[in-house]
């Protein structure tokens, strides 16, 4: 076995020593800057495009773009299919004439460094509603309606759309709470989507879609044409609240009354000494095996097709998975099960599966890394976790996870303190003193990016032997503790995080950052 592994990861890391040295950023758009309350699809995204373009960033790394519930959560969507409407651009309906400035009088205040969503989402509905109303008084429809009636979209967008419509009239509550009728797909598709009871709001519901596809779309040619690529982010698990859900059961371990058996989470680990209770509902991989994995073949094709790259979130779950009771509190009564394997990804063709990147982290992890090896994925090197594990130099070889090629490095992620936050507050001695001899052993051309943590930090993923390198906006503007994203474990004050201008405006971290990717040898040709 030993030897099948070693030929595996020399596999994988040939592939990925065949890519070019490049870089990129990590940042939600709902993180950045505008005037409607969070960040969106519109002017404030084609402003960041310029500057990951001009500081020779190839990669803008993101989180799931899906719609949320009341946890706010990317990892939570109500929906593998549909975006977000809250990151539709007002502005760019503005743009095509569907809005006017005086639809947008009298905004409610939204803070400046926080997303309030509820704020933010019941102010983008009602002009939503207006751009609706224009768009149909317009009379041309023939672009939406083939986008809706196309198959690739009838197979996701009706199902949605009825879930969507059924959720509001039943005051958002999950759908194992609904009335019998409107709970049980097979009746409620066959009834809804016949009778003219809810046709004009499905219809308003699928144009949203439209528009968000079409917005996204706009973004991914601009992006293309300063030199970016998407990478995107693909929860292992879907949401119990959920359209996924409710239109499959067949699929997940639920009782007859629809409340789950069992739940995802992990052990107590390094976020939590009671471990992670996310809740999720568990999939039937023995079902879903009978089926060929159909289901997940179509979620990935789809994720797939709207971005360049796609980062799957727990990959460690097609190895072994953590099975929770759901009447748990916590998550330290759960068992290790084991997932499907490689069999998940049989009908993926090579040119597909040469666009994923695992995420593989966690402890006891050598079959979940041989897992995604012998499929040819990169892996996920964290620096915060990674300092630690040997006294190696990067840019040697080695066969250690820390430093070897077949996987991406991060400074941190969405799940990690910032930079400037772990050197402060959460490393030992020993991290921050292995930080200083690496700098020392790998200097960088400018002294002065050692006079702070995060350029420390970032210098040392840049010098990184991996091809790929993905800083967090946070680690780039040098940014504290106050600017987490999410702490795992917790449900207060994450995914709100937003860059106030005058930081994202800051010249002399964005000139560091381009000096830093030529330095490393990460630099596009033309800004080599």
């Amino acid at each position: 076995m030993r030897t099948v592994i070693v030929y595996q990861h020399v596999v994988a890391s040939n592939r990925m020593e065949s890519l070019p040295r490049r870089s990129g950023v990590l940042l939600h758009p709902t993180s950045l800057p505008g005037r409607h309350g969070m960040g969106d699809l519109g002017p404030a995204s084609r402003d960041f495009i310029d500057r990951l373009a001009k500081a020779g960033q190839t990669y803008w790394q993101i989180l799931p773009l899906g719609p949320i519930n009341a946890s706010h959560s990317p990892y939570q969507c109500l929906s593998s299919y549909a975006g977000s409407e809250n990151l539709i651009s007002v502005d760019d309906l503005l743009a095509q004439g569907l809005l006017t400035e005086r639809d947008m009088e009298d905004p409610p205040h939204f803070a400046e460094r926080e997303v309030s969503f509820e704020r933010a989402g019941h102010w983008r509905e009602r002009l939503l509603r207006l751009a609706y109303e224009r768009f149909l008084e317009a009379g041309d429809t023939h672009e939406f309606n083939a986008w809706s009636n196309h198959r690739n979209q009838t197979a996701w967008l009706n199902d949605f759309a009825l879930y969507a419509a059924l959720r509001t009239q039943n005051s958002k509550d999950t759908w194992n709470k609904w009335p019998t009728f409107d709970k049980d797909y097979e009746k409620a598709s066959a009834f809804y989507h016949t009778h003219p009871y809810l046709g004009a709001y499905l219809n308003e519901l699928k144009w949203r879609q439209w528009v968000f596809f079409k917005q996204w779309e706009a973004l991914r040619a601009y992006a293309r044409e300063k030199g970016v690529s998407f990478i995107g982010d693909l929860p292992i698990y879907v949401g119990f609240d959920s359209c996924d859900v409710w239109a499959h059961r067949d699929l997940f371990e639920l009782e007859a009354d629809g409340h789950p058996e069992v739940i995802s989470g992990v052990p107590p680990d390094y976020f939590s000494p009671t471990g992670q209770r996310w809740g999720n509902p568990l999939y039937d991989w023995s079902r879903m095996a009978q089926t060929g994995f159909v289901w997940w073949r179509n979620r990935l094709q789809h994720a797939l097709s709207m971005f360049d790259y796609l980062r799957i979130d727990h990959f460690r779950g097609f190895d072994t998975y953590y099975e929770i009771p759901a009447a748990s509190t916590t998550a330290d009564e759960g068992t290790w099960r084991k997932g499907p394997g490689e069999s998940v990804f049989h009908s993926l063709p090579a040119a597909s599966l040469q666009r994923l990147i695992a995420e593989d982290l966690g402890e006891d992890l050598e079959e979940t890394i041989a897992l995604r090896r012998k499929l040819g994925i990169p892996g996920m090197s964290i620096l915060q976790f990674n300092l630690h594990c040997d006294d190696h130099v990067p840019g040697e070889p080695d066969a250690t996870d820390a430093w070897s090629t077949d996987v991406v490095v991060y400074t941190g992620t969405h799940d990690n303190r910032t930079a400037l936050g772990w050197w402060l507050m959460d490393s030992t001695n020993h991290d921050r003193n292995r930080a200083e001899e690496l700098c020392r052993l790998k200097p960088p051309p400018h002294s002065d990016w050692l006079q702070h943590p995060s350029s420390k930090m970032c210098w040392l993923a840049m010098s990184h032997p991996s091809p790929t390198c993905i800083l967090p906006l946070q680690d780039v503007l040098g940014l504290g503790e106050t600017c987490r994203m999410n702490t795992p474990g917790t449900v207060e004050n994450n995914w709100v995080w937003r860059c106030r201008p005058s930081e994202l405006d800051d010249k002399a971290a964005w000139d560091r950052l381009a000096q830093m990717t030529k330095a490393a040898g990460r630099a596009p040709a033309k800004h080599a």
